[in-house]
């Protein structure tokens, strides 16, 4: 290997760490809303499982998973807790 390709392979070894880095909080956000919407949905799931016998169900739809997702299981109990209000 001569000098120029050792260059060459520093640069890109650097260019991939800032690329790593600028990227990386996005991922763990994403991560972090996929995980949160998982264990909403589920929650709401297991909640209405439980709670549809009594008439006391919320609807899982795209407004509800994006909620539990943003919000998590607080979330969840947001949802019941304005179903408990109307």
């Amino acid at each position: 290997m001569n000098s120029e390709q050792i260059i060459g392979w520093m640069i890109a070894g650097c260019i991939l760490f800032i690329v790593f880095m600028i990227f990386s909080k996005p991922a763990k956000l994403l991560a972090k809303l996929c995980l949160n919407g998982i264990l909403g949905v589920s929650a709401l799931f297991i909640g209405n499982f439980i709670l549809a016998p009594t008439g006391f169900a919320v609807g899982i739809n795209l407004f509800t998973a994006v909620f539990t997702a943003v919000l998590g299981i607080p979330g969840v109990l947001c949802l019941y807790f304005f179903k408990f209000i109307i």
